[in-house]
């Protein structure tokens, strides 16, 4: 569809005609559009804009400014229009429309003229019509119910609100004001007195809101996901095949059934499983690396990203970056959207068990923010009649692998992983792309790391410096210590909890087990360090005391499996032998600790030989 006119024009009307203004709603009506959000307002809007008119009522029927109402007439319609989408301004006539059927309801004493009774000059499209049905659930009343303003209705609700608050006017005695009372003066008041200031404008929908924000009245209640519903519809409206009003109409049932899904899947507790924005940003990583674009737009927000894209597509900013995601986009936006859609759903039965610990690791690396990228797996593998879900839990322990060793290797958050993340999206999106080729990559980056420089780091180096780097390293340290990553209530237990990371031998022992400068190499090392509740850390049942006191006073009360091994390792033949620590003790297990951990980043890199004095680790988690 296109508009081979531009035009803009402002003017200022009254509700009725009222000599020269003209009427707002005379013989007009009105469509609030899928892309606008539901009716919001409440007991405070609505009670904030009847105080504000009976006010300006009782000062001797002063004229009163509505607001500004923000209309696009239907492309189709010569001027001038008598029928408008609203692009701002739902909420105020919504509300006048509960307003007109609460007189007719409860104030029989006012007679509403006949066009505006019923609501029939207002309807609404969003949400896939549940908002017009509520809406005309309200019109349709005989009488307000007595818990009206509980109903889940809101516009029952409201309606409630309004003729509470016109009680409330009417109960009201203020000094120096007249007293107020509901009738056929005070609606004349409000058909002839209230005024609202029309903008209208000719245009596309993009042009339309760059229009808006620019003039920035009241602004378009719309977030990231509204604007891009709109400027979606603007996109693909302007396509050759869409040729008149049915095919236009059948793109916004498509993109309102798209948004009609996102809201109806909720999880147990009625909240939404995902939301617009989690499925823009999936479709924001695989726009970008389907056309190969600049990678530099991944760093853009989301809804910057889109705005941006939109903008080069609709009103012709000059954007190179952007050249190549025209084909891109061109495929089948909606089938795509739709797509993601069915695999953010589908992901959403993962989380228990040992994906979602997996999942929680990934979090606590210094790459969290790929956290949607399973789902950019599931689109691309998920709706395959081969694809079995151990695939993706494969690809999750790689993954989370790969980022861990970064996350352990570097202080902070590198180019050359995120570079490689996006690799990784490519290849997950080329045609011939399979499960075993990802999961073949994954494993020749994670090989070509190699762990020498692991072993190094953490033999060599103190690692209590940097906290987020010990906290997980601590972490995964403790997790190993269990065979199985299914065991009900351990994700919780280790990420749920607080914990400190604590030091087996004191850095302010109270008293020593041996002179201070013997453990200056080894008092920050993996092997003196031990995860532990906070609350038993803190407790004075272990800080600044000898080792055989922690032992005996706090480290019995631990839940953690990491401290249970301690004191297995540390038993002294009988009770009454006091247990030590020493540095060549802390060597040991630092030692150990760190082979460990290779074999569990490393899995089948590393020498068996190697391996022969450790602790098992879980066969869960061997590649």
């Amino acid at each position: 569809m296109s508009y081979p006119d531009f035009a803009i024009e402002a003017r200022s009307c009254t509700l009725l005609s009222s000599g020269q203004k003209p009427g707002l709603l005379d013989g007009t009506r009105f469509v609030i559009p899928i892309y606008q959000r539901p009716y919001s307002w409440g007991h405070a809007e609505v009670t904030r804009l009847f105080k504000t008119m009976v006010a300006a009522y009782q000062n001797g029927g002063e004229p009163s400014f509505l607001g500004t109402a923000q209309l696009m007439p239907h492309p189709d319609q010569p001027a001038p229009a008598k029928h408008f989408d609203i692009i701002d301004g739902q909420q105020r006539l919504t509300t006048l429309a509960l307003f007109f059927q609460v007189l007719e309801l409860c104030f029989p004493i006012v007679a509403v003229p006949a066009a505006l009774r019923g609501g029939q000059w207002l309807r609404t499209t969003v949400n896939n019509g549940e908002q017009q049905r509520w809406f005309a659930e309200a019109l349709a009343l005989s009488e307000l119910p007595a818990e009206a303003a509980q109903h889940p209705n809101p516009y029952v609700a409201n309606a409630a609100h309004i003729r509470a608050a016109l009680l409330a006017a009417e109960e009201a005695e203020e000094e120096g004001r007249p007293p107020f009372r509901v009738g056929p003066a005070f609606l004349e008041y409000v058909l002839h007195g209230l005024h609202v200031v029309v903008i209208e404008t000719r245009a596309g929908l993009a042009k339309t809101l760059d229009i808006f924000n620019t003039i920035n009245t009241a602004g378009l209640d719309l977030n990231g996901g509204d604007v891009f519903k709109i400027q979606l519809y603007d996109y693909l409206a302007r396509r050759p095949n869409v040729t008149d009003a049915e095919a236009s109409d059948r793109i916004f049932r498509q993109i309102d059934e798209l948004y009609g899904r996102i809201n109806a899947n909720k999880d147990e507790d009625g909240s939404p499983i995902t939301s617009i924005g989690e499925v823009l940003e999936v479709y924001k990583y695989i726009l970008i690396e389907e056309a190969e674009a600049n990678r530099a737009l991944h760093g853009l927000a989301t809804d910057t990203f889109f705005e941006q894209l939109f903008a080069y597509l609709l009103l012709n900013e000059k954007r190179p970056e952007f050249g190549k995601l025209k084909d891109a986009l061109n495929h089948n936006p909606l089938q795509q959207l739709n797509h993601i859609l069915d695999a953010r759903l589908a992901w959403q039965a993962y989380f228990q068990g040992s994906y979602h610990l997996w999942y929680t690791l990934q979090w606590w690396t210094r790459y969290g923010e790929f956290w949607l990228l399973d789902v950019v797996y599931l689109y691309q593998f998920g709706r395959r009649p081969d694809y079995h879900p151990a695939q993706l839990r494969e690809w999750k322990t790689l993954l989370v692998r790969y980022y861990l060793i970064q996350s352990f290797r570097y202080f902070r958050k590198v180019y050359a992983a995120r570079n490689f993340t996006f690799d990784v999206i490519r290849h997950l999106l080329a045609p011939d792309a399979t499960p075993a080729s990802v999961n073949a990559l994954l494993r020749e980056r994670i090989a070509a790391e190699g762990p020498e420089w692991l072993r190094d780091q953490l033999v060599r180096e103190t690692i209590f410096d940097n906290a987020s780097r010990c906290q997980l390293l601590m972490r995964v340290s403790a997790l190993l210590e269990h065979p199985d990553w299914d065991e009900p209530g351990l994700r919780a237990k280790y990420f749920e909890q607080e914990y400190d990371v604590e030091h087996i031998h004191p850095c302010n022992p109270d008293q020593p087990d041996a002179a201070d400068e013997d453990w200056d190499a080894d008092q920050h090392k993996l092997g003196n360090l031990v995860l532990l509740e906070r609350s038993l850390n803190r407790s004075g049942a272990v800080r600044n005391y000898d080792f055989h006191f922690k032992c005996t006073n706090g480290y019995v009360d631990s839940e953690v499996n990491s401290v249970a091994r301690l004191l297995q390792e540390t038993a002294e033949p009988t009770d009454a032998t006091p247990r030590t620590w020493t540095p060549a003790k802390a060597q040991a297990r630092t030692a150990r600790e760190v082979e460990r951990l290779v074999r569990f980043l490393f899995a089948g890199s590393v020498p068996p030989a190697t391996l022969d004095e450790l602790w098992p680790t879980p066969a869960a988690l061997a590649v």
